[in-house]
């Protein structure tokens, strides 16, 4: 009777073990999928970041061309 209990509880925890695994695996894939939308949402940003500063330098640049034109033409700054 004991060598039947015994193998009844080593089938259990085999079982539990085995869904313990697929739990792992199933949260070792979401954290992949998590880890892999954060570097595209910081790819994304930095991206935007960049045509940002683009867009900055060039308004920049307008704005003294615009400023020298005026004074060129003797109006206001």
């Amino acid at each position: 009777m004991l060598c039947a209990d015994l193998r009844a509880e080593a089938a259990a925890a085999r079982t539990e073990a085995a869904a313990a695994r697929a739990e792992v695996q199933r949260q070792r894939s979401e954290l992949v999928q998590v880890v892999e939308e954060r570097d595209r949402s910081r790819g994304r940003a930095a991206e935007a970041e960049s045509r940002a500063d683009a867009l900055a330098a060039d308004l920049a640049a307008a704005q003294a061309a615009t400023s020298e034109q005026r004074a060129r033409a003797g109006g206001k700054p």
